[in-house]
């Protein structure tokens, strides 16, 4: 895999060790590569992979299994921030000291959503950032040609592989620059009503015919330090700020999207205007 090169090392080297916990959560931001890691620890280890949802009943299920399967099995449960208090207690049990041959992995984003008496019995891994080389390496490994503005576009603007991989994914990321471009320009000049309008193109919910919400705070944040730079002006520095915050909130369990959006939407109209 690309990037997660001191990670890897310190993760391999304790499984060439015999040291590797039978309980361990690994954290980082969507798209970092958290659930792509876990597989390949289960590689390294020799072991049977299942991936399981965070529902109690799958829970269960993989607790069952844990305690009636003799070949070594890694368990990966991703996205533990979404787990209920149910799941998470039933699989507290397991984890306390797992069965025998059996490897428990979480991924999450945000380890503060993380139910703490699950927290305190792992060992936890953070996902290292991804370099602008790592970033690079990854699109030109692509089979797709890109141009140099949607090239460095794509490494400039986004933290992760996974990221750039959601771009690549909407096929015109020219229109997708473009409709940032727009909002950057008529955020403020806009009525409240149109400009509340500017959600519409925006997945607050499981919607694949939108944009995501964090890959627009981004692409905003990035093209207005662009503007700040060119400028040499701070009247954006206030709204990058504001951007920040609202992509910080984004990783708070049960957060609700639309309000966050409408404060940010407010919040930097106020800064404008």
């Amino acid at each position: 895999m690309i990037g997660q090169r001191e990670l890897t090392r310190k993760i391999f080297g304790q499984i060439e060790r015999g040291k590797f916990p039978r309980f361990s959560i690994l954290i980082g931001e969507v798209g970092s590569g958290k659930k792509l890691l876990a597989t390949e620890i289960a590689k390294k280890l020799e072991a049977v992979c299942v991936i399981a949802n965070t529902k109690v009943d799958m829970i269960r299920e993989i607790i069952s299994m844990a305690y009636s399967v003799n070949d070594t099995t890694v368990y990966i449960i991703p996205d533990a921030d979404d787990m209920s208090g149910a799941a998470a207690n039933a699989l507290l049990k397991v984890v306390e000291e797992p069965p025998k041959n059996a490897y428990f992995i979480l991924t999450c984003e945000n380890l503060d959503n993380v139910l703490n008496t699950i927290r305190s019995r792992g060992v936890t891994y953070m996902m290292e950032p991804y370099t602008y080389d790592d970033k690079c390496d990854y699109v030109e490994s692509r089979e797709e040609t890109f141009n140099d503005e949607i090239f460095n576009f794509m490494v400039e603007t986004t933290s992760n592989l996974g990221e750039i991989a959601e771009l690549i994914s909407y096929g015109d990321i020219e229109s997708f620059m473009e409709y940032v471009r727009v909002v950057i320009e008529n955020i403020a000049v806009v009525s409240g009503s149109n400009a509340f309008k500017i959600g519409e193109k925006l997945a607050f919910k499981e919607e694949e015919d939108k944009y995501n919400l964090r890959l627009f705070w981004k692409a905003f944040r990035s093209m207005c330090v662009d503007k700040m730079r060119e400028t040499n002006s701070l009247e954006y520095a206030n709204v990058v700020a504001i951007t920040g915050d609202a992509l910080h909130n984004l990783s708070i369990k049960g957060i609700n999207k639309q309000m966050l959006f409408d404060t940010w939407l407010l919040d930097v109209r106020g800064e404008w205007m």
